[in-house]
């Protein structure tokens, strides 16, 4: 019974470091361990595997999904992410192509059987396959998932467990698209909870979607001194950065009270302490 006090109190400590990375990026590959779990537990080691699939599930507090990359999020954070579904949806994606009859059969199996996985639809492949290559069910899973039809619910075996956004996503969640004002702020308030101190460049790394307001967004907050603008020693002027100022920090600070925990509760690191740099913002 004790162990499992712990872990409902460390549950809560976890979130706290997702939502103040504001993403988490998943790892594929696995040697000694997947960096997403390496990433949290070096910012607090009561982390345990079974945290992610906790923080999965109801009341779900995360999400799957591709900030700069695939990552764990906080579940108030598809509001964000509307935009790219649209494009998605008007453009199809990137880097693969999904046949329309495989995403209607793909949705309609989703629909009649409930969550499932890519390994759920069997279609015989031969020859060598290339990295994007994946079978005809597969590329419509991911088109799906990506336009936001379709909801990573957790992962079986590294393998996503895809269900309808309709049916996994809280009835009571903000799906409203965001207006261009709402996500210049958005990308900025998330820089300056996760990073502190950062250059313009660095508010929507790797990010294409209503990324047009930055600027502007970044000027009238320095101009109302809830940034502040600094020098670093050894940096052209160009790449001058940007700091919350201590009234927007406190502002935070209260607003967000109840992602804040108390950290005299929560483990602190030794004089010396390993924290993993992969791409977790």
């Amino acid at each position: 019974a004790g162990r499992w006090v712990w872990f409902g109190l460390f549950f809560f400590f976890i979130f706290d470091v997702i939502w103040r990375l504001v993403a988490v990026q998943i790892d594929t590959i696995s040697v000694v361990e997947r960096a997403h779990h390496h990433v949290i537990w070096t910012r607090n080691t009561g982390y345990e595997r079974g945290h992610i699939e906790a923080l999965e599930t109801e009341p779900r507090r995360i999400i799957e999904y591709w900030s700069h990359a695939a990552s764990y999020m906080p579940i108030e954070d598809v509001r964000s992410c509307l935009p790219r579904m649209e494009r998605v949806r008007v453009r199809g994606h990137d880097w693969f192509k999904a046949d329309p009859r495989a995403v209607s059969d793909v949705r309609d199996k989703i629909s009649a059987e409930g969550p499932l996985r890519a390994q759920d639809f069997f279609e015989p492949m031969k020859g060598e396959r290339g990295w994007w290559d994946w079978k005809p069910a597969k590329s419509a899973l991911e088109y799906l998932f990506h336009a936001g039809e379709l909801v990573c619910i957790g992962r079986r075996g590294f393998q996503k467990v895809y269900d309808l956004a309709e049916h996994a996503l809280p009835a009571d969640l903000d799906m409203r698209t965001p207006t261009a004002s709402e996500m210049a702020a958005h990308y900025v308030d998330r820089a300056c909870v996760s990073l502190g101190i950062f250059a313009a460049q660095d508010v929507a790394y790797m990010r294409e979607d209503g990324v047009q307001g930055i600027q502007a967004e970044l000027a009238e907050r320095i101009a109302d001194g809830r940034l502040v603008e600094v020098d670093i020693e050894g940096l052209p002027s160009s790449s001058r950065l940007s700091i919350p100022s201590s009234s927007t920090e406190n502002a935070w600070r209260d607003s967000s009270a109840r992602h804040t925990r108390s950290s005299a509760t929560c483990p602190r690191a030794g004089a010396r302490s390993a924290i993993s740099p992969f791409l977790c913002s």
